[in-house]
Order: structure tokens, then sequence, then C-alpha cells
């Protein structure tokens, strides 16, 4: 089938992701920036719209106490602004690993650069401090910062890098802005969102050390940020507590009630019985049943008529 140049992902939603692993010479940043220009060029031929580097990938991460030498971090400072250059005009979002100076403390941060600016860093939360890891020596820990913190990196050829939002309460901004949601509205949203879900307590707390109720209430909230009418949601309550497993389903019977569209991937029979007005059964990669939820099951369970459709399907019993 030939391909239409004029259909992007975009317009289905979709984005292509990629990681990148540069050659890193430790503490020589001039080197590795050349590194990541190169994989950078090379993800924008094969058409990727976010690129992530890995931690501390501008310096390599077993400096050690070269992490304090200032021109060790000037350099970084530079090769950031250069990297930035390096992704204006393309279509690509770049997240690089940096160490970074905030009020005369040191982080390890993740850079997030798009169309020649720095859009944002998110400084570290959790240092591991153990082993062959010491992170503790060398960085402050992200929860030091304050919401809403700023931090300027200084101007390249022309261009200013100042005032950059600075923190881990990022997520929720970056979709917003993603989405093209006013910033006031988008505040008020938060606000309501993040308290309902009891969000707001951890809003400094790297999304990789939340506990799995909460990644899947920030995965919730940042769903629907731009207000949208149709909600996909796969398993949205696998691997919860009681108690946040009801604060989701509820969430999800709000949005039913405002007229939104929610469609739902899940096993869990009572959660169907409970959230879906239609229902679609797939057995063996098939379609074996759609219709309303009464016109499907009749007068069974939904967990009994599956189990009578998947015998008849199949041709054996569970």
């Amino acid at each position: 089938m030939a391909k239409n140049k004029n259909i992007k992902r975009q317009d289905y939603g979709l984005f292509r992701v990629a990681t990148a692993i540069p050659t890193v010479k430790v503490a020589d940043v001039e080197y590795n920036l050349k590194q990541h220009i190169q994989l950078l060029r090379e993800a924008h031929s094969e058409g990727v719209q976010l690129l992530v580097f890995p931690e501390l990938s501008l310096t390599g991460y077993t400096c050690a106490d070269l992490f304090h030498h200032r021109p060790l971090l000037d350099a970084t400072v530079q090769a950031i602004m250069h990297l930035a250059e390096a992704a204006r005009s393309i279509d690509m979002a770049v997240i690089v690993g940096a160490p970074l100076t905030y009020c005369n403390r040191l982080y390890n941060c993740a850079v997030l650069l798009g169309d020649g600016q720095v859009i944002g860093i998110v400084p570290k939360i959790y240092l591991p401090n153990y082993n062959e890891f010491y992170e503790s020596r060398w960085f402050a820990p992200g929860t030091e910062v304050k919401p809403g913190s700023r931090i300027s990196l200084g101007e390249l050829g022309g261009t200013s890098y100042n005032n950059i939002s600075f923190g881990p309460n990022y997520l929720f901004d970056f979709f917003s802005d993603l989405h093209g949601v006013d910033p006031t509205v988008a505040a008020k949203r938060k606000a309501e969102l993040f308290g309902k879900f009891g969000i707001d307590r951890f809003a400094e707390v790297k999304v990789g050390n939340l506990s799995t109720g909460m990644k899947q209430k920030v995965s919730l909230v940042v769903s629907v940020v731009h207000d949208p009418d149709v909600i996909i949601f796969d398993e949205p309550t696998n691997g919860l507590d009681v108690l946040t497993a009801k604060v989701v389903t509820d969430f999800l019977l709000e949005l039913r009630e405002r007229g939104k569209t929610v469609i739902l991937s899940t096993h869990i029979f009572s959660l169907v019985e409970k959230l879906c007005d239609r229902v679609g059964i797939v057995i063996g990669g098939r379609m074996v049943a759609c219709d309303t939820l009464p016109a499907v099951c009749g007068s069974l369970s939904l967990e009994d008529r599956f189990f009578e459709l998947y015998k008849s399907t199949v041709g054996e019993e569970v």
C-alpha cells in the first residue's frame, strides 16, 4: 500500500518516541555534545518527535567530584544552549540529562528542549546513596526546589535562555501547554484535579517514585488536562488498592455523567457493569459480541455471559 504523505501521526493523537544512547567521554562535554547532535539529526531523519537521552548524558554519570568543577558546569550550560539551537526548527522535543546549579546547590536534572528553547528543567528527587551510588555527595534533592521556581542559563547567538521553569511540578503544565490550554484555565483545572485525587501533597515528588495508585491517578489527571470529549482508558484500576480504585471509578462515573465518551479496556467484569452502557467482548482477537449491556448479557451476569461465549467460540470450558 502506498503511503499517503499528507497523513501525519499527529492527526491520530500519536507521535514517535525514541531513546538515544550516545558514546560518552567522562567530563568531556564538547565531545559528548557532538554525539548528542549527531543522534538528534539521525532521530529527526527517522521521524522521531520525542527523543530522550540518559541521565547526566552531557557529562557522563561517573564524574564524581568533578561535578563541582566550575569549568565542567559552565561547559554543560553552554552545551545545553547549543543543543537547543541544534533542535531549532525541528519538529522534535528533546530531553537531556545534565548537572545544573541553582541557588548555590547542584542538581541532577532532566532538561526539556524544543524549537530552539529550553522549555523546562526537572531536578531529580530521589538520590540513591548506597553501594556504588553516591549521588547525595554531589547533588541536592529536587524537593529543595520550591514550586514555581525559575532558572536562568544565559544567552547564545542572540537567544535568551532565561526565566526557565525549574521544578518537578511540571508534568501537568507541560501537557497543558502541549494541548494549548489557556494558562488561567490550566491553573484552575490543576488545583481542582490535584485536590480531588490528593495529588497536591505529592506534586513535588518524581513520578517514578510515586506509589502505583498515585501514578495511576496522575495518569488520569494528565489525560484530561485539556478536558477532551473522548477518553480511552486501559485497565484504569489495575493493581490499585480498594480505596484508590473507588476514587478512580467515581471519577470515570463523573466523566460519563458529564456527557464524555469513555472507552474502557478491562478484564474486570464488575467495573464494566458499573460504568458502561455498551460492551464489546473480544475472544481470540475477534469481536464476538457488541451491544448494550442488557442485550449482551440477557439474564446472565457479564462474567457468566463471557464464559458462555468463550465456550461457544473456542469450543472448550474454562
